[in-house]
Order: structure tokens, then C-alpha cells, then sequence
């Protein structure tokens, strides 16, 4: 769903639903990671499109219809990224690291309607999902502040994935084609424990005793919509959710 205004656009959408565009490129829309997911989630987002730069959320939803109000109470997982527009051509004409990402927030959640999303990869999903479109976008180096738990400790996420702290405090760079590259081998190695995590979640969320919100067997009117199918929304909550 686009919204636009003199100054910029919006974009609502997710991935499965989401066709290939200046924004989204046919090989991220297929990247094999988002083949982890079980069927009724999705990686869904809020996109900003300034005249130099561009605003993304990234979320991890059991929908494939995007939230109209996003809330961090709705989604297992988040990731926020912006980036100036880059051009293709612009690793020929300046610094190899001119194309730059920045991850303000990187955000798991611990209490998604009683269910602790933690703990099972999650976040680390979603920082690849994050590296996978910026490959896609021709970026070149990411940037973050470690806010973690797990600041300069051994299973520190960021540092496993490739990042590496730039001075004495909390600032961490990493080159993108290379955390990229760690995607085939977290899927070897972790692919197991995300979709045992997922499947646990949506247990959970088919259980009315663990999560009395639901009404089985019933509709929301956004899983009536031409754009979703059946699976989209398999359950309905008393609140509006899309």
C-alpha cells in the first residue's frame, strides 16, 4: 500500500505479498532466508521515502497483511534501518564505503501476548533480513550502537555476525556483503532453532487457554480483503489488528 505527499512516500506491505520494485528487487524478495518462516508469517514493513534517504521497520508478523497501527506489542521481532539513496554507479566514482546503513534499533519481544520471543534467533533473523535487502540496495558498510545485553561478551549477536566495536565504546561497523554472506550458514546451523521458535509461537497462539484473545474459527475484515488469502489470518483477536 503506497501513500504520497509532495515530500515523500510511505510503503505498507510484506514480503510475500510484495512485488519486485526500484524498492524491493526480485532476488531479496526470494532471498532463501525468508524461507525459514512458517506459513502465515511473514516479514512485514513500514518504508519511508524521503528526497535522500530511506526510513525502514522491518517486522516479524503472523500475517501477511501489514498492521495499519504498528505497536512493538504486535510483532515477535523488529528492525529499524535507514540509509541515504544510494546510486549503482557509486562504487566507482566514490569511497568504496560511501553507501552507508544505519540500525538505530534491533528489538525481540519478550512479552508478544504472554509468549517470550527470545532466545531462539529471532533477532539475528531479522539483522539478516536487514543485511539481505541492503546488499540488494548496493550499500556497502552498517552501522549500529550496541545497546545489548551481550555488549563486548563472547555471544555478543552483532560480533558473531561480523560487526566489530570501531573504539571504546559502543559503536560497532560492519561491511554488509560480507554479514551477507553468513546467511547459507545461519540457515545450516540456526535455520532449526528459528523455525522450532516460530512453531512453539504459533502453538502457542492456536492454545485459547494460553491466549484467550483469540476467536477460533472466525474472520478479520482485513483477511477478507482481495489482497490476503485464507492463511493470512487463520485467527482473529478481539482488537483490531490490520
Amino acid at each position: 500500500m503506497e501513500y504520497s505527499s509532495e515530500n515523500y512516500k510511505e510503503y505498507n506491505g510484506c514480503i510475500r505479498t510484495t512485488l519486485p520494485s526500484q524498492y524491493f528487487s526480485h532476488n531479496f524478495l526470494n532471498d532463501p532466508i525468508f524461507q525459514l518462516l512458517p506459513e502465515g508469517f511473514d516479514v512485514c514493513y513500514n518504508m519511508t521515502v524521503l528526497s535522500d534517504s530511506i526510513h525502514i521497520q522491518f517486522y516479524l508478523y503472523d500475517s501477511n497483511v501489514p498492521l495499519k497501527n504498528l505497536t512493538m506489542d504486535d510483532v515477535a521481532s523488529s528492525i529499524t534501518i535507514y540509509f541515504n539513496i544510494p546510486y549503482k554507479w557509486s562504487y566507482n566514482w566514490t569511497p568504496f564505503y560511501y553507501n552507508k546503513l544505519h540500525i538505530p534499533e534491533l528489538w525481540t519481544n519478550s512479552e508478544f501476548e504472554g509468549f517470550d520471543s527470545r532466545g531462539g534467533g529471532l533477532g539475528t533473523f531479522m539483522m539478516l533480513c536487514a543485511m539481505a535487502y541492503s546488499a540488494s540496495m548496493n550499500l556497502h558498510l552498517a552501522t549500529l550502537y550496541d545497546a545489548s545485553e551481550g555488549y563486548r561478551k563472547d555471544y555478543n549477536i552483532y560480533k558473531l555476525l561480523g560487526f566489530e566495536y570501531v573504539n571504546d565504546g559502543h559503536d560497532m561497523e560492519g561491511n554488509v556483503h560480507e554479514i551477507y554472506s553468513n546467511i547459507s550458514h545461519f540457515i545450516m546451523n540456526k535455520g532449526e532453532k528459528i523455525k522450532n521458535k516460530m512453531t512453539q509461537l504459533d502453538t502457542y497462539f492456536d492454545n485459547p487457554e494460553e491466549d484467550p484473545d483469540w476467536l477460533p474459527g472466525s474472520l478479520s475484515s482485513s483477511s477478507s480483503s482481495p489482497s490476503s488469502s485464507s492463511s493470512n489470518r487463520r485467527r482473529t483477536r478481539k482488537k483490531q489488528r490490520g
